[in-house]
């Protein structure tokens, strides 16, 4: 019994262990934005690449004791998992039948595409599924990824007016249209319109929930029906809408700075098509 129960406590460290290892390399791609090698000679491509296939390769493995060992970490079967797998296995098929199979799979260093970077974003959608996947799970994953947006948006405000020297990227200087540490005031825009729907999402969603205040029978029946149509104040939320309406608000001034047109006609085009959407599906009511 006593070697049972120290098995037992073995096994769920070694679970927490393998778990949080996981997690911790998941959450540590999300600064890949931050990820510049002036020394190489696509500073801004091929370091970010390189790190974020380090990290995936070594999350996947990580995962694969994980998933031998616990079962519950295994996969599901969902829909987007397959269309991802069925969309890497025709890029796959369109690679041995074109025309230069070397670039197909490897791309260039300038891009750092190909069906191997690819297979590493598969496997990160497949890993991250696998450890995150409660609410409370997703929401740290999303609210990191914001907060590294945050910073990027913030370094994005300096390098347009030239307020200081950010240490460790001494070569951003002042730009018509800033490019902070993706080297393409495109991809600025496409982030930070990413980041800046997640961040509104969350905000108009942490509005939804009203919790029911319990007030006591003795109290009058208009000052009780009041106090309950009035939830109680919940500090930890309160700063997180903060935090959201910041970053809503600090990246918007950064998206703006990138002066990207494809962006801001994205951005018109989804708030049209979610304009749409919520006036026919969502349930009304009276």
């Amino acid at each position: 019994v006593v070697l049972l129960e120290a098995g037992g406590r073995l096994g769920g460290v070694l679970e927490t262990v393998l778990l949080y290892s996981i997690r911790a390399c998941i959450l540590l791609v999300l600064i890949m934005p931050l990820i510049v090698r002036t020394e190489l000679f696509f500073p801004f491509v091929v370091g970010k690449a390189l790190y974020f296939r380090v990290l995936t390769e070594i999350a996947s493995g990580i995962w694969l004791v994980l998933a031998f060992r616990y079962p519950e970490y295994r996969p599901a079967l969902k829909w987007l998992l397959i269309l991802f797998a069925a969309y890497l296995g025709i890029a796959l098929l369109a690679g041995i039948f074109g025309v230069s199979l070397q670039r197909s799979l490897w791309s260039t260093y300038e891009r750092m595409q190909g069906i191997v970077d690819l297979t590493h974003w598969f496997l990160f959608v497949l890993v991250a599924s696998s450890v995150f996947r409660s609410s409370f799970d997703w929401r740290l994953l999303l609210n990191v990824n914001l907060g590294i947006s945050l910073v990027m948006a913030l370094m994005g405000v300096v390098q347009n007016y030239e307020l200081f020297k950010i240490p460790g990227y001494g070569f951003l200087e002042a730009t018509n249209r800033v490019d902070i540490t993706l080297g393409n005031p495109t991809y600025v825009g496409a982030y930070m319109l990413v980041n800046m729907l997640i961040a509104l999402g969350l905000l108009s969603h942490s509005y939804r929930t009203v919790r029911v205040r319990t007030v006591p029978r003795s109290v009058g029946r208009r000052r009780r029906k009041r106090a309950e149509r009035q939830p109680p104040r919940d500090y930890a939320l309160m700063w997180l809408q903060a935090f959201w309406a910041t970053v809503l608000v600090i990246d918007l001034w950064a998206f703006v700075l990138s002066g990207t047109r494809g962006a801001v006609i994205g951005l018109a085009v989804s708030l049209g098509a979610f304009a749409f959407g919520y006036g026919i599906w969502r349930p009304w009511k009276g």
